[in-house]
């Protein structure tokens, strides 16, 4: 598993009221004036995700995903939206018979060219990947 350092600061602190940053020994911490911003470590991917596209591909105008699950007869959903977050169309809603589900071919002839996401979602679990329209 990767580890993330995320930095929490007050960045607008600097700007807007001048203040010269400085590192101090008493804290495990930056000091932007009177308040301390502190370094911690979260975990990435600390919870497995047994639910998932595991494949996206596009062949002639058309989408194919390929969907892992860890139980079959459940009901999911997959969604495509747009990159302002808008639902662009369901491509699949109802109950999945089989743990390692293939969608027959979706066409994608009436989508502009650009970044879109297809979200999976399912009870209790959501998953999201990315895939570029190009043409």
């Amino acid at each position: 598993m990767k580890k993330k350092t995320i930095i929490f600061s007050c960045i607008s602190a600097i700007f807007f009221l001048g203040i010269i940053t400085a590192q101090s020994k008493e804290h495990d911490g930056i000091i932007f004036g009177n308040i301390l911003s502190k370094a911690s470590v979260a975990e990435a991917d600390s919870v497995e995700n047994k639910n998932y596209i595991s494949k996206v591909w596009i062949r002639s105008n058309t989408l194919f995903v390929e969907v892992k699950l860890e139980n079959k007869d459940v009901n999911i959903q997959i969604d495509i939206y747009n990159m302002l977050a808008k639902p662009v169309d369901t491509i699949f809603e109802g109950i999945a018979n089989q743990k390692n589900l293939e969608l027959d071919g979706y066409d994608i002839s009436n989508l502009p060219p650009g970044p879109y996401f297809l979200v999976l979602t399912g009870p209790g679990f959501r998953h999201v990947e990315k895939f570029i329209l190009t043409r």
